[in-house]
């Protein structure tokens, strides 16, 4: 195991650990109502082992100990805000979640491009190439993420642009529907 690196074990599993050569380690031991939730999380319910992104959550670990440095008596809200920090980016850290953020990249990605082309004619294709997801799972997940299928936020963003032009412009309803991705006056109307 590389330095700084961090490892996750089960407590309540056997386990054993040693080194050829030296080495300096801190340990903890803790347990809680989501800790097993987390470690399901991160590691689908075995160890898990941070070696890149590492330093932020070691920072965790020594913000921890340095809570029992002090002479006063630990406060134990602190000392719980410190453990479920660390079990966060650990969480955020784990391979598992980095897929999870990777494609939630891609929904804001999206988001960003109908914003952007919502004059324009957008199909469900152009968004999935345009992240390069299939488009069974890009709908599953847009759903998942905003609460409206792909068709229903263009629709709503088209409407959002439309409310905006008509109070803050004096075009007309015909270019109104044409700027917002309609098509013509009937269509805008019996949308809106």
């Amino acid at each position: 195991m590389p330095e700084g690196s961090l490892l996750f074990l089960d407590c309540y599993k056997p386990h054993c650990y040693g080194t050829h050569t030296g080495w300096e380690i801190y340990w903890m031991h803790f347990d809680g109502v989501l800790a097993r939730l987390y470690l399901e999380v991160c590691a689908e319910g075995g160890e898990f082992l941070i070696q890149n992104d590492a330093a932020l959550c070691v920072h965790a670990v020594m913000k921890i100990f340095e809570s029992f440095d002090t002479r006063c008596a630990v406060n134990e809200p602190m000392l719980s805000k410190r453990i479920n920090d660390l079990l966060t980016q650990a969480m955020l850290s784990s391979q598992h979640e980095k897929k999870q953020f990777k494609w939630l990249g891609a929904i804001e990605e999206s988001l960003m491009f109908i914003a952007q082309h919502v004059e324009q004619p957008l199909t469900l294709e152009q968004l999935t190439e345009n992240v390069s997801l299939s488009p069974f799972y890009f709908s599953r997940l847009f759903k998942k993420e905003t609460g409206f299928s792909p068709h229903e936020y263009i629709v709503r963003a088209r409407v959002d642009k439309a409310k905006y032009l008509l109070k803050s412009t004096s075009l007309p309803l015909k270019e109104i529907a044409c700027r917002c991705g309609f098509g013509n006056e009937c269509r805008f109307s019996t949308t809106f």
